[in-house]
């Protein structure tokens, strides 16, 4: 998954960095905007937090592929 991926995985869920990160219990919002400007890579547990969070959101459209984890 690449930056622009994961935050348009955050968008199609509609939360912002600070609740992405509550949910994906990081410490600091910040890291989600650095993974989003490419100044971080999210490691393997993050991006199966939020595939998971893809998966069982309802807005999350039908036969649309989840990003791999990359």
């Amino acid at each position: 998954m690449n930056r622009c991926q994961f935050k348009q995985a955050r968008l199609t869920l509609g939360l912002t960095q600070q609740k992405l990160a509550d949910k994906l219990k990081i410490n600091h919002f910040q890291s989600i905007s650095r993974i989003e400007r490419g100044e971080r890579k999210a490691n393997a547990r993050t991006l199966e937090l939020l595939r998971i969070l893809l998966k069982n959101d309802k807005r999350y459209e039908k036969g649309r592929k989840i990003p791999e984890m990359v």
